[in-house]
């Protein structure tokens, strides 16, 4: 058998200490997953801001789907959480508003002259579709499907200074649900 030289031990201690240190470096942060309800009811859209205590850190802002969230890399320490459902509301009123009509899909003719033959008034009934329309279309839909019935949370839980709900994060993953009293 060959003895092992220098030069085979030096990179292999290199690669130690940088997966060593790979690995520690990973552990410095928390995965947090939950489920977020209000007065016992699932909220099913929203975002949920991690406001650190400790100066100097960035908040974590992350959506909340289906009643659930999960709110990668977030530092360990204390924070203050709050929870919003007031843009999806105003995305809300705003699709609702909008109506089932479609401002992307005029209709050709219309403002135009009458149309004095049968290729005339075939061309006046069909629409004129914008590219990617059906798209948009589709998207606003399913928005609408997912907003419909979604719960307000009040807005004092979407303000740091009121919300009065606190989390710890350790390093590592966990679950941390987020239940809202009523009030």
């Amino acid at each position: 058998m060959k003895p092992t030289n220098n030069r085979t031990l030096l990179p292999l201690a290199v690669l130690a200490l940088v997966l060593l240190f790979g690995v520690i470096g990973c552990s410095k942060s928390g995965k947090v997953t939950g489920k977020v309800t209000y007065d016992g009811q699932t909220v099913p859209v929203g975002t949920i801001t991690f406001h650190p205590e400790q100066a100097g850190k960035q908040p974590v802002l992350v959506e909340i789907t289906d009643g659930k969230y999960t709110a990668e890399k977030v530092p360990p320490g204390s924070y203050t959480i709050t929870v919003s459902t007031i843009t999806q509301r105003q995305t809300y009123e705003n699709l609702k508003k909008s109506g089932g009509g479609s401002a992307l899909n005029p209709t050709m003719g219309g403002a135009g002259a009458p149309a004095n033959t049968k290729k005339d008034k075939d061309k006046a009934g069909k629409a004129f579709e914008m590219p990617g329309a059906a798209d948009i279309e589709k998207g606003k839909k399913e928005t609408m499907e997912k907003l419909e019935g979604m719960i307000d949370v009040p807005a004092k839980y979407a303000d740091k200074e009121k919300s009065g709900l606190t989390v710890e994060i350790k390093s590592g993953s966990q679950e941390h649900d987020i239940d809202i009293p009523k009030g």
